[in-house]
């Protein structure tokens, strides 16, 4: 559950093309620079999607989780290198600590009505 709440929040980033840093604060994704990607009305950090399909659970074990990309270009887009700017959308945030906390909270709930 935790590692599906980290995976959509990551992809929730992309709807809102940017970070979401916590309650109501957004780091908005620098615009596109121009030439052959610079498409009218195109969202940022979309050519053909697939580094937003790659967002997923790479590991998980007991009491964690590893969410990313296998994208060879992911790290560069998320922390900026060189000539491409950083547009972050994965990592953490208090916006997501707080999403994660939720789940797991309900769970704890959930777990101890049962018994």
């Amino acid at each position: 559950l935790v590692g599906a709440t980290i995976v959509a929040h990551t992809k929730g980033n992309w709807r809102k093309q940017g970070f979401e840093l916590g309650p109501g604060q957004l780091e908005r994704w620098a615009p596109r620079k121009g030439g052959v990607y610079a498409r009218p009305g195109a969202a940022i950090l979309v050519k053909t999607g697939r580094l937003r399909r790659s967002i997923r659970v790479l590991r998980k074990g007991s009491g964690y989780v590893v969410v990313g990309s296998d994208v060879p270009y992911a790290t560069v887009h998320n922390e900026g290198e060189g000539n491409m700017r950083k547009r972050r959308f994965l990592g953490a945030s208090q916006a997501l600590t707080i999403k994660v906390r939720k789940v797991v909270r309900a769970e704890i709930i959930k777990e101890l009505k049962k018994r």
